[in-house]
């Protein structure tokens, strides 16, 4: 662990002692960034998690506005199903009598939780305070282990029983070809993450299916600002040809391209694979929070891997005779 999050962990564990925040709640600030929805998601169970590691009570408060929904055309202008299939796969609930504290509360806009900062806005018996907290990755992400309290409060999504192992590669595309082009992983970083693990299955005589998740844009199409991220894009562009080259997978053997699908369906099936492969993407992290079994090889990036995830690199590479050991336990 780092030395901020030997000093966050000091911290917050002070914090729970002395009680600091006992009179105090936290919620999500849902109108702070309406982005996508894994990265919503994403800080929703990290605010859940942030009042768990500080002591204080949790107001839910749901996803509720994504602007950016991924591949154009694809998706359903009207939010209705999306969001509460996101309900569905985190069913959060406030704590008992957070609303009779908060009936009484100040609100403090904490949009970057710290507690460096923010302890000195702590409610008191007589005052409480509701924090609405946009991003709570200040405290959660430099002590990983507090994403557990998150995945303790929600239904865990197991891996489906099957003879095969599935594997499920969750490859970020669309948008990232024309802004934030540094959190594209490139095919040959999926290859190298493969073909080892297609290696140790075929080392331990285990049957696999490989099913790779990404969205993906037809020549032509054409992307105004609006279908980014919010302040992402500022200009429009076309595509002017295949920019995902997913053919390159044919060499591995049978692949299952699941392209453009449901975002529900699309994490669910995540979640429930056996091993998932993550991208630079919030909805990889989420998909990796909701199984509390199974093996996730993750790529570092600005959010940390929880402790028992296994860490990939630039080539692909992972400590294979660690997840050899993994398998043979689950087999």
């Amino acid at each position: 662990m780092s030395v901020q999050g030997l000093r966050t962990r000091v911290l917050a564990g002070l914090h729970r002692h002395l009680g600091t925040f006992a009179n105090s709640a936290v919620t999500y600030d849902s109108e702070e960034m309406n982005d996508g929805a894994g990265a919503q998601l994403h800080r929703v169970l990290g605010i859940y998690a942030l009042s768990r590691a500080i002591g204080a009570r949790y107001l839910h408060t749901p996803v509720q506005n994504i602007l950016y929904r991924g591949v154009p055309g694809t998706f359903d202008p009207d939010q209705t199903e999306i969001l509460a299939g996101l309900q569905r796969l985190a069913p959060l609930s406030s704590d008992a009598d957070v609303e009779r504290l908060v009936a009484r509360a100040r609100v403090v806009k904490a949009t970057t939780f710290s507690l460096s900062e923010h302890h000195r806005d702590a409610g008191t018996r007589e005052r409480p305070t509701l924090f609405k907290v946009a991003y709570p990755f200040k405290v959660v992400d430099r002590v990983p282990a507090y994403w557990r309290a998150s995945q303790r409060a929600i239904p865990s999504l197991q891996p489906l029983r099957s003879d095969a192992l599935k594997i499920a590669v969750h490859i970020r595309r669309g948008d990232i070809h024309f802004v934030e082009k540094h959190r594209l992983l490139p095919n040959s970083y999926y290859m190298g993450v493969l073909e080892s693990l297609i290696r140790i299955c075929r080392s331990i005589g285990r049957s696999y299916a490989v099913d790779i998740f990404s969205e993906s844009m037809p020549t032509g199409t054409t992307l105004r600002p609006e279908d980014f991220a919010p302040g992402m894009g500022h200009q429009s562009f076309v595509v002017s040809g295949d920019l995902d080259n997913f053919s390159e997978f044919d060499s591995l053997g049978p692949v299952t391209y699941r392209i453009n699908e449901d975002l529900i369906s699309t994490i669910r099936a995540m979640a429930e694979a056996d091993v998932l492969v993550t991208s630079k993407s919030s909805m990889s992290v989420v998909a990796g929070l909701l199984r509390r079994s199974g093996i996730v090889l993750f790529h570092p990036f600005w959010h940390p891997a929880l402790p028992d995830w296994v860490i990939t690199k630039q080539n692909g590479s992972f400590d294979t005779d660690h997840v050899t050991r993994l398998l043979l336990a689950s087999a």
